[in-house]
């Protein structure tokens, strides 16, 4: 599996559940400019509690690092809306944010997916890395991006509750972390480098 916006957007569109053609073309536009961004992100061992190499087991959990926070983010999203008006654009870029803020807090390396390899120095990391979350309530993503959207009524807040719990659910079943450039010491100790996400 990885991020896949031919995944990713119709989960997003069923979330949204548009009451016609137009509306769900757009929010199929918007679920790919989520997708794409998502893998922008930078699984950073040594960001957040770092990652430690303790024979073969990995523990810690390192941060998914996105640099720009999402502020490139809210400038595609309008776009993919089609919003030109000001306060649509500045919806959709507290929207961005929103989603960069949250994913830099809770985004991190799930460590019972990796694996250390003792006794060579250094030696990267192996194992399916996969993306977990800091948050017990995962809603709290669809939650803040109502709240930078400005919706305050109860179907608003429930549809962006669905948006987050799709990206949430896409992230945890596909994304995968790439962790060749991740390497620990033969003895043990912190993980370095950088990987990708796919």
């Amino acid at each position: 599996m990885a991020i896949s916006a031919a995944v990713l957007s119709p989960l997003i569109v069923e979330a949204v559940a548009p009451s016609d053609v137009l509306g769900a073309v757009g929010w199929t536009a918007i679920g790919g400019v989520i997708a794409t961004w998502l893998l922008t992100g930078v699984p950073t061992p040594t960001a957040g509690t770092p990652l430690v190499a303790v024979g073969a087991v990995v523990e810690g959990e390192g941060q998914i690092v996105y640099a720009d926070a999402g502020a490139s983010l809210g400038v595609l999203l309008a776009a993919a809306a089609g919003s030109v008006d000001p306060a649509g654009l500045a919806a959709w870029a507290a929207v961005g944010l929103a989603l960069g803020d949250w994913m830099n807090s809770n985004a991190v390396i799930d460590p019972s997916t990796l694996v250390a390899v003792p006794g060579v120095n250094p030696a990267a990391l192996t194992g399916s890395g996969s993306v977990a979350f800091k948050a017990e309530d995962t809603s709290e993503l669809g939650q803040a991006l109502a709240d930078a959207a400005g919706s305050t009524d109860d179907p608003g807040i429930e549809r962006w509750t669905a948006i987050g719990d799709a990206i949430i659910e896409h992230l945890t079943s596909a994304a995968v972390v790439n962790v060749g450039s991740m390497p620990s010491p033969g003895p043990g100790g912190p993980v370095t480098g950088a990987g990708t996400l796919a």
